[in-house]
C-alpha cells in the first residue's frame, strides 16, 4: 500500500470507470473509500486506502437501484 500517493476524487472515478458524482456519493453516505479533507475542503484518497476499500468490496453484496 502507498498512503504517500494520494488521489482526486475525479482520478479515482476514472480508475473505476464511475462518475465523479459516483465517488462523493459513496463518500457522502460512508460507504466510499477513506478520505482525507485539505485545509481548502478538497477531498483526496490515500492509494493504500482506495486499495483497501476495493479489496472489501469484492466480498461485500452488491445494493443494486
Amino acid at each position: 500500500m502507498d498512503d504517500k500517493e494520494f488521489l482526486t476524487v475525479g482520478y479515482v472515478a476514472s480508475l473505476l470507470d464511475v462518475h465523479d458524482s459516483s465517488v462523493y456519493r459513496w463518500i457522502r453516505l460512508g460507504e466510499g473509500p477513506r478520505v482525507l479533507r485539505t485545509p481548502g475542503g478538497r477531498i483526496r484518497i490515500a492509494r493504500g486506502d482506495l486499495d483497501a476499500w476495493l479489496e472489501a468490496q469484492r466480498g461485500a453484496p452488491r445494493h443494486d437501484g
